[in-house]
């Protein structure tokens, strides 16, 4: 790993600490009943989980909003970030009978890049402290399939197998969020990460 990417990994890794994803929250009132069962219908439709990602992704471009975010907001969003796509890409799943969980990850761009999602963010009044030099935190999605895990980019709308090992949008590190949470790994330990999940029993 290269000299630039320690130096801003380490920084970003311990900003981050235990800190959860953030995840959608439900007004008590039947707003946010009605856009959740909307949006569960509409994913039920998607024939495998590929199709479901696609969805999303095609349904909502990645871009900025303020946290927290209610289910009765996503139906009009115009974009969701990686979080809130992660989100309800794992509750379409368990709503499936799959078992999902949100994987936190670090990746790294180059610097024309996160110039313009920080001036995005900025512009948007969104804090933008995912960022650091040319990693970027993000959000995606392992689902156990097939007698196996394997991990998602609803954001990108690809599988995270398809992600270069080095270079621009490759994985850095990673980490399972959520009960079955781990430690960080290094980007190259991706599917040992999946691996190390537990069988759902």
């Amino acid at each position: 790993m290269g000299g630039d990417v320690t130096a801003h990994l380490h920084p970003l890794l311990t900003r981050l600490g235990e800190r959860a994803p953030w995840a959608l929250s439900l007004h008590d009132a039947p707003c946010c009943r009605r856009a959740r069962a909307w949006y569960l219908q509409r994913a039920r439709a998607a024939p495998s989980t590929d199709a479901l990602v696609s969805w999303v992704h095609e349904r909502w471009t990645w871009g900025p909003h303020p946290w927290p975010l209610h289910w009765c907001d996503v139906p009009r969003a115009p974009h969701l970030d990686c979080e809130a796509a992660s989100h309800v890409v794992v509750e379409a799943l368990r709503d499936r009978g799959v078992h999902a969980e949100v994987l936190q990850v670090i990746e790294r761009f180059d610097a024309s890049a996160v110039t313009h999602w920080r001036a995005a963010w900025v512009g948007a009044g969104v804090p933008c402290d995912w960022i650091a030099g040319d990693l970027v935190y993000h959000a995606a999605v392992a689902a156990f399939e097939g007698g196996a895990w394997r991990g998602w980019d609803p954001s990108d709308g690809c599988v995270l197998d398809d992600k270069p090992v080095r270079g621009y949008d490759s994985v850095v590190a990673v980490r399972v969020a959520g009960e079955a949470r781990g430690s960080w790994a290094l980007g190259e330990a991706l599917q040992e990460v999946l691996r190390g999940l537990a069988a759902p029993g």
